[in-house]
């Protein structure tokens, strides 16, 4: 098999944002709860970029033309913050930690039985090699008081 290297051009047809900037995208997921996703954006008082319930039809998009339908097997009530920046990952983090979590702690642990809270950390890096992530003790705490998996892709 002779595979080539994509050329930097080749590479931007993958990403409509270009390669010249870093993308984070950061999320806070409930997952698999009893509850209508609409409840959730009541008690926690924030309006969600995404919501589905258990054996809902819903579509992925995968690249600009071909949509695959899919049959979702949980529940998913989720909040994402896209970000276009060569700012310090380690600051997005903590500036969405700090904006979106903190404030809405009780409301967070106050939910009727998630099985899973999570937030993730998706972070395509173009401008540097090897991205460190930090995260400070006190943000940490933030993401255990509401009993957060972390989940962390660098790309």
């Amino acid at each position: 098999m002779d595979l080539k290297p994509l050329s930097r051009e080749d590479f931007k047809k993958f990403s409509p944002e270009g390669s010249s900037k870093n993308r984070a995208y950061l999320y806070l997921r409930i997952i698999d709860f009893a509850c209508h996703p609409d409840k959730i954006s009541k008690q926690i008082g924030l309006v969600p970029t995404g919501t589905r319930q258990k054996g809902e039809e819903y579509i992925i998009t995968l690249g600009k033309k071909k949509q695959l339908k899919r049959i979702s097997d949980i529940t998913l009530w989720e909040y994402e913050r896209k970000i276009i920046s060569d700012d310090f990952i380690g600051d997005l983090v903590e500036a969405f930690i700090d904006d979106v979590i903190e404030p809405r702690i009780v409301e967070i642990k106050g939910l009727e039985n998630p099985k899973r809270v999570v937030f993730n950390i998706t972070h395509y890096c173009y401008t540097s090699n090897n991205p460190g992530v930090f995260i400070s003790s006190k943000h940490m705490k933030t993401l255990a008081d509401i009993n957060a998996e972390l989940d962390i892709d660098i790309y």
